[in-house]
């Protein structure tokens, strides 16, 4: 009964979030994640420190169901003292965005370009893979935001054996470049 409420932790971390983005609004900032978790106004259990994760809103693509979209590129972390309220962490993520959400090419035209990347380096690669998530990704070199597809194929990695790896392929949704793979093999 000495930790911070619930409503009392978010306005704390919420002014740290105001404080660290002078250059912006973030009232509307989404809360991303709150641990440890709330549960009817109450914790569910009692820690030393708070972590409050949170978001700007997005306008995201359509996606079919199953399809996750994951923003790694704009975003904060804010740790405080579960009874003081002292800010003892902070983490934040933010690269430009000057594109719109919605993608330039399709995500059969990005399979397409990933499958062809991948057999252009020798990988067979079993079935069809599929399409596993969109991401709002940082490209660090630039600190400027990608919207990226993520296909994941499975591939044998042994002549006659049935092990199967699982390689990632990001496509970027506006220019069709293939920014990463993972393995990268």
């Amino acid at each position: 009964d000495r930790m911070l409420s619930p409503e009392q932790a978010l306005t704390l971390a919420r002014n740290y979030l105001q404080r660290y983005f002078i250059w912006g609004d973030t009232s509307d900032w989404i809360v991303t994640g709150i641990t440890p978790e709330v549960e009817n106004g109450q914790w569910k259990e009692v820690q030393p420190m708070i972590s409050v994760g949170f978001e700007p809103p997005l306008q995201i693509p359509q996606l079919p169901e199953g399809v996750e979209f994951h923003n790694e590129a704009i975003g904060c972390g804010v740790t405080i003292d579960a009874v003081r309220g002292d800010l003892v962490g902070f983490g934040a993520m933010f690269t430009q965005m000057d594109f719109p959400m919605e993608p330039f090419i399709t995500p059969e035209e990005a399979k397409s370009i990933a499958q062809q990347h991948l057999l252009r380096r020798g990988i067979r690669f079993d079935g069809e893979g599929y399409w596993h998530s969109m991401m709002l990704a940082p490209e660090v070199e630039t600190m400027r935001a990608r919207l990226v597809y993520n296909f994941i194929f499975a591939y044998p990695p042994f002549e006659g054996e049935d092990a199967y790896i699982s390689v990632w392929v990001g496509v970027d949704a506006h220019t069709g470049e293939v920014v990463y793979m993972d393995p990268p093999l």
